[in-house]
């Protein structure tokens, strides 16, 4: 913000009487301006106008503008300008006597940037006007005096080109209250040698500046120590009170604070303290010899350390974080915060991220060159490594164990290397996918188990040479291509030791020396055939299509070679019950021709589970069964002469009458 500070007019006296004599209308004004407290140094541009007061609205005159276009710009030096106006007689008889300045810094060659009005505007007096007058002599440069300048009220005067001091002193003592040495610019308030800008004597503590606030700022001591809070260091000061400083705060609580500041940001933060780009904050050194540093650059913000102290060079700055323009954070000498997170670290052994529980784990680099990996580390013992869906299930645990390391999928307690605890547990997806075991103690000799084309071929090292699986399996076919295949516990395995035998013109099974031969060409024949379900019973095709276990089935008379739902009381075609209902799994299936894959299983003899209807009579064990009006149920036989032909079997379960259930029944049909 611009400031007028010093105020000076020499003006022409008597404008009527001087416009009658022919003398100039013009006038110099003089003064000085200051920006942020210092005087200005550069080219502007300025308007004066003439009001007739202070607060008036209307000009009288002007504006005059020096802007490089009517009139030059005005070069200030040092603060101090010179400008000669002239708005004329009139202006002046018309009562002109305020003159508003305006400056605009630096001069615009474009006229585009706003002006800013000082405040507040000077009152022009007249002053006598004479060509010579004892003691006062003017001429081109200006006006010089000699000797002491007198006066009984007020004075405005100013010096320019004399190197002597102006002096300003009180009557009747003749006390020297001001000086304003001229050669150096040094202004004195109590002193008569001043050695500053503005130099204020008296008695050191008690005499100094008020402020407009009735703040006041006693005369400083200098040099080091003293009385005053401040002190000179060369070019520099600092605070020699050993308090604290406060900047927008009275109770600063550390050596220095800074409250509030003007509003940041549309998220309503206060700027309390600005940094130009480029710059730092910096430590000086700690007990290790380090010195660090925040500083922001054309490329982010930085956190370094360095081995120069804060003011020298002599030392490059190691970057150990950075957060570039982008948002993104890089850990590390090398890191380039390429991803939001990253952590740069290299050579065996380097640490990139330590979790730090009661036993730590590490992620650090293991190996060099093209062999370089992540490592997992444990540092302490045997413990686990834990992933956990958001639930609390297991994903999967890894066990850090010198003496038995071990991987754990939805189990927190792996006994085996790789220990799955789910249904599915292993799933390979490729282009004909397999799995390779290698015995290391035979060579690393290679087992396989392969699939292809939904079939299942398993290898054996011979079998790699080939080409040819040892074992296949599809839907339908088991394919072998071994010697010898051999099945039960070898010690119940007969003489030569072979479970199953190729034997000429058969197949034999021997399970044991004691045993008779079982083998398969043509007709199967076995001592004793055991079998886990309790029926006997034969696909037929269905004509109603897909039945449910323990429907009740007859002979379709509209489709030969087909079974039915029954559909009627007492009927002479029923056929068997749909086997495999309740808990009793089916037994002997017969009639899987082709073509007959999905066709039901029919109950012909044995026990099965029916279903029933005991609407008309309960049913209870040792009952005679028959069809019933109820599609695909059986009922209690109560009539003799329509049961011949129509019986089921009979019931080995109880029905209480009124309702429909299972009722388990030992087949018979008659």
């Amino acid at each position: 913000m611009l400031r007028l500070i010093i105020r000076t007019a020499v003006m022409v006296t008597g404008l009527n009487a001087l416009t009658t004599f022919g003398e100039p209308t013009s006038f110099t004004y003089q003064g000085q301006l200051k920006q942020q407290g210092w005087p200005l140094a550069d080219l502007v541009d300025m308007r004066f106008t003439l009001f007739t007061s202070e607060a008036a609205e209307a000009s009288v005159a002007g504006p005059i503008v020096f802007d490089g276009l009517a009139f030059p710009a005005i070069q200030v030096t040092n603060g101090l300008f010179s400008v000669e106006l002239d708005f004329g007689a009139e202006a002046f008889q018309q009562g002109g006597q305020w003159l508003q300045v305006e400056v605009r810094a630096p001069h615009d060659p474009n006229d585009l940037d706003a002006y800013t009005t000082l405040t507040p505007r000077q009152h022009i007096t007249a002053a006598p006007f004479a060509l010579s007058v004892p003691g006062l002599a003017t001429n081109e440069a200006g006006v010089e005096v000699e000797g002491d300048i007198h006066a009984v009220g007020e004075i405005a005067a100013s010096a320019y080109t004399s190197n002597s001091p102006f002096i300003i002193k009180v009557n009747p003592l003749q006390m020297e209250c001001a000086r304003f040495d001229d050669a150096d610019c040094y202004m004195g308030l109590g002193i008569a040698d001043p050695q500053a800008r503005l130099h204020v004597g008296g008695v050191a503590g008690v005499d100094g500046i008020m402020f407009p606030d009735g703040s006041m700022q006693t005369t400083a001591a200098g040099g080091a120590g003293g009385d005053g809070f401040w002190s000179a260091s060369g070019s520099n000061i600092y605070s020699n009170n050993g308090g604290k400083v406060g900047v927008g705060a009275t109770d600063p609580h550390h050596r220095l604070r800074i409250s509030g500041g003007p509003s940041w940001t549309s998220n309503f933060w206060t700027g309390s303290l600005e940094l130009d780009n480029a710059s730092a904050i910096g430590w000086r050194s700690n007990a290790a010899g380090r010195r660090f540093g925040i500083g922001q650059t054309n490329t982010g913000l930085y956190f370094f350390h360095t081995a120069s102290d804060p003011g020298t060079t002599g030392s490059p700055a190691v970057y150990d974080m950075v957060i570039n323009d982008a948002g993104n954070v890089a850990i590390g000498t090398g890191a380039t915060g390429t991803s939001k997170f990253e952590i740069s670290a290299s050579g065996e052994g380097a640490e990139l991220l330590r979790f730090t529980t009661e036993r730590p784990w590490v992620f650090r680099q293991i190996r060099t060159g093209p062999s370089a990996g992540l490592q997992l580390y444990s540092t302490v013992g045997q413990k686990a490594f834990e992933i956990t869906a958001n639930d609390g299930n297991n994903v999967a645990t890894f066990v850090a164990d010198s003496g038995f390391s071990r991987v754990g999928i939805g189990t927190t307690a792996p006994i085996s290397r790789l220990d799955i605890a789910a249904q599915d547990g292993l799933g390979i997806t490729g282009y004909q996918p397999f799995l390779t075991l290698r015995d290391s103690n035979a060579g690393n000799a290679r087992g396989r188990i392969q699939s292809a084309d939904g079939s299942i071929a398993f290898f054996s090292e011979s079998s790699f040479i080939t080409g040819t699986p040892s074992l296949s399996l599809d839907h339908f076919t088991t394919t072998t291509h071994c010697a010898d295949f051999r099945m039960g516990h070898a010690s119940r395995r007969g003489s030569p030791g072979r479970a199953l035998v190729d034997n000429s013109d058969h197949l034999v099974l021997n399970f044991g020396n004691d045993w008779g031969y079982t083998y398969v060409h043509g007709r199967l024949k076995v001592g004793i055939l055991e079998i886990a379900g309790a029926d006997v019973a034969e696909k037929f095709p269905s004509s109603d299509g897909r039945v449910e276990p323990g429907t009740v089935m007859e002979i379709d008379p509209d489709n030969p070679g087909q079974l039915r739902v029954t559909r009627e009381a007492y009927s002479s075609r029923v056929a068997g019950v749909v086997s495999g209902a309740g808990d009793i799994p089916m037994g002997a299936v017969l009639g899987n021709l082709p073509g007959h894959e999905n066709a039901p299983a029919i109950a012909l003899s044995g026990r099965v589970w029916v279903r029933c209807d005991a609407s008309q009579a309960a049913i209870t064990p040792g009952d005679m069964l028959t069809t019933s009006d109820t599609p695909g149920h059986a009922m209690k036989a109560v009539d003799r002469n329509r049961s011949h032909g129509a019986v089921l079997g009979k019931a080995m379960s109880v029905l209480a009458k009124g309702e429909q259930g299972l009722v388990l029944v030992l087949v018979n049909l008659q």
